[in-house]
């Protein structure tokens, strides 16, 4: 295992994954495993182990190929069609990875990093809603050269980036539910010391679009908060179970009640904040955050600031309770 991995294998499938890592590092392109073991969980533990390979972005993840006997099996995997180009591939996506990398290292702590490679991603990538069966944009390559890609591809660029920045970082792979509609979906878990954190870059590029502004709902959350829309079913994965380096947390705008959202809204016109955010955790989330109340909330904190009711755009998610104002001036 290397030292910086998120994950914690039984001892058949930690083998296959040291394999599987090894060769990836090398830029092979096969390996003999044993024959019981079935070809779905190959597949998962190849997928895992490109997250945390330094070479793993040039690998196409969506397939493998298997070669079976009595009593072992040849695994083949293969490079993306565009890294058979190798040094116009890994000229163009190692001076991209470099930049944010050198962005990134500007930050004090590292949790400053994880957020300033998170907003890179957001800022300046989107959504491949046109290629979403383009097995092509389901690779970390598709993200750097062609500034788009689906969650597969976002997961394992976002990896490969941590590495570079000394970030532990792996990929989850199950299912999630934006809009109402569930799907399989992948996203990450870094580490931070000695605590792990879900960091989905997907949904933030989803829930950004339109807006001039960069996302952080799924930014270093807990088990807890991520199971509101997310599932997986994973024994390797660490569990996640601080909730202090959640965006909202830290910024001091985490609510309990509906008083407490206008209180946070309410320091924020004060300070002049022209976007205003907040995360409302409470049971009945669905009762405050609606297009009903979210007006409301605003009128009310705008007239105890004695100001005038500003033109506003907003963005809800209620899903995990997160509502952001965009005020017009």
């Amino acid at each position: 295992m290397i030292s910086m991995s998120i994950y914690r294998f039984d001892s058949i499938s930690q083998q296959t994954y040291s394999q599987l890592l090894e060769a990836i590092d090398r830029q092979q392109y096969s390996i003999q495993l044993p024959a019981l073991i079935p070809a779905e969980q190959i597949l998962i533990l190849y997928k895992k182990a490109i997250s945390e390979s330094r070479r793993g972005y040039l690998y196409q993840p969506c397939s493998i190929r298997m070669l079976s006997s009595f009593f072992n099996q040849t695994v083949s995997f293969e490079i993306c069609p565009e890294a058979r180009e190798y040094i116009k591939a890994a000229s163009t996506v190692e001076f991209e990875i470099d930049a944010i990398v050198r962005e990134a290292k500007r930050e004090r702590t590292q949790s400053d990093m994880v957020k300033a490679v998170h907003s890179y991603f957001v800022r300046n990538y989107r959504y491949a809603y046109n290629h979403i069966n383009d097995t092509r944009y389901g690779s970390a390559l598709s993200v750097f050269l062609y500034r788009e890609s689906v969650c597969e591809g976002f997961a394992l660029a976002y990896a490969t980036v941590m590495h570079r920045i000394g970030v532990p970082c792996g990929i989850v792979l199950g299912k999630s539910s934006l809009d109402g509609q569930a799907c399989d979906h992948a996203w990450n878990i870094v580490q931070l010391g000695n605590s792990f954190y879900h960091v989905d870059v997907t949904w933030d590029i989803c829930t950004k679009e339109g807006s001039d502004q960069s996302g952080f709902d799924y930014l270093l959350l807990d088990d807890q908060l991520a199971q509101a829309d997310h599932w997986w079913n994973d024994r390797s994965l660490p569990r996640c179970s601080d909730c202090t380096q959640d965006f909202y947390a830290k910024s001091g705008s985490l609510c309990w009640t509906k008083e407490d959202c206008r209180k946070a809204v309410l320091q924020q016109l004060r300070r002049k904040k022209q976007t205003i955010y907040f995360r409302c955790t409470a049971n009945n989330k669905a009762a405050i955050v609606n297009s009903t109340v979210i007006p409301d909330i605003l009128y009310s904190a705008c007239e105890e600031a004695g100001i005038s009711i500003p033109s506003f755009q907003y963005y809800m998610n209620p899903s995990i309770g997160t509502v952001r104002y965009k005020l017009q001036t």
